[in-house]
């Protein structure tokens, strides 16, 4: 296996010649050499056929105090996707997606700050793609809900009528 470090143990590469679950980069909390990394926070990895998938940790056995989340119906029905073309000629045109600035009147926390390079004054603002799949699970069960309940209605009215 391969290892590469950084310095406070934040960011690590891994190779395990294209096994099975190849692990590219993983991501630590804590730690302050690459000799102590810290905790394991996630990882981006591939399945060998190309995929690549991005896991973060959520095992039951590193949680407590959970509830479950039922807000993600009002934060869908407040986002709007866009059609966009990037000013940078070089990247893709006729892109799906949301504007930061946007997103970030509805659900803060789905925004962060990034530069273009590192003499770039500006900070940029981008979007977790990642966070919207809860927000759209909680927003998929509760139409699902919504939809039984207005099917219950109709049986209910075919059997009065």
């Amino acid at each position: 296996m391969n290892q590469t470090g950084v310095n406070a143990g934040h960011l690590f590469t891994k190779s395990n010649n294209a096994t099975i679950n190849n692990i590219f980069i993983e991501f630590y909390r804590g730690g302050s050499s690459t000799t102590s990394v810290g905790t394991v926070e996630g990882d981006i990895r591939t399945d060998g056929a190309g995929n690549i998938s991005f896991f973060n940790a959520s095992d039951s056995r590193l949680k407590q105090d959970v509830v479950n989340y039922e807000g993600g119906y009002d934060i869908i029905e407040g986002l709007q996707p866009r059609i966009f073309n990037w000013i940078d000629p070089l990247k893709p045109q006729n892109v799906k997606g949301f504007i930061a600035q946007e997103v970030q009147i509805i659900k803060p926390e789905m925004v962060g700050e990034f530069k273009l390079n590192e003499e770039d004054p500006i900070d940029y603002l981008g979007v977790s793609q990642q966070s919207l799949i809860v927000e759209l699970v909680s927003a998929v069960k509760t139409l699902m809900n919504k939809v039984s309940l207005l099917e219950d209605e109709v049986e209910l009215l075919k059997l009065n009528h």
